[in-house]
């Protein structure tokens, strides 16, 4: 295996654990609103902090094919930064941590918006899909920071909705680019082979 898809691949294991993490602490906010908005503010910094790290080494890693993951840096960083917030301010964050997450997840969807966009340029059939579930998660990331609900129960409940969509999306789009990278991998080293 060449080195490309070796890095591709460990970071492709990366996101989807976190992916999935983001799920299930999605899922368990719908299942038991009445949580401790503490304890889900320091899970969801964590989260948040190390998903930030993971988009910021991909970006570094990656190499030419960053094209695909170009909004990783910023994303990362400001992920690294709404993180490090709530974990270091987690009384503080309790009552703004819907705006914090629904910003994160507004601005990881724009930037998946416009990722779709490249897929569709770079000749995907299927772009509009992932399109769909990126629309779809920024409408969500709007509510989260608008709050137009009526009580803390429900407000977690859809911080959890809001959580497991941009996950799923997460998984779908990552999953999606890591083929699309391995079927030009070759080709990527055939180039490099020529250099020599």
């Amino acid at each position: 295996m060449s080195p490309l898809l070796a890095t591709v691949r460990k970071f492709r294991t990366l996101t989807i654990v976190i992916d999935a993490v983001f799920v299930i602490l999605g899922l368990c906010m719908i299942l038991w609103p009445g949580t401790s908005a503490l304890t889900v503010c320091y899970l969801a910094g964590i989260l948040c902090f190390i998903a930030g790290g993971i988009e910021i080494g991909r970006y570094v890693s990656l190499g030419s094919v960053g094209v695909f993951f170009s909004y990783d840096l910023v994303l990362g960083i400001l992920a690294a930064v709404a993180g490090f917030l709530l974990i270091l301010h987690p009384y503080d964050a309790v009552a703004v941590m819907h705006v914090v997450l629904g910003f994160y997840v507004l601005i990881d969807s724009i930037f998946g918006i416009q990722l779709c966009l490249q897929m569709k340029h770079a000749g995907f059939g299927d772009w509009w899909c992932y399109l769909i579930t990126a629309v779809v998660s920024a409408v969500f990331g709007i509510l989260l920071i608008i709050a137009p609900f009526t009580g803390a129960e429900a407000l977690t409940s859809f911080v959890g909705i809001s959580l497991m969509v941009s996950g799923v999306r997460s998984f779908c789009t990552v999953v999606k680019v890591s083929k699309a990278i391995r079927s030009e991998a070759p080709i990527e080293a055939d180039f490099h082979t020529n250099e020599k």
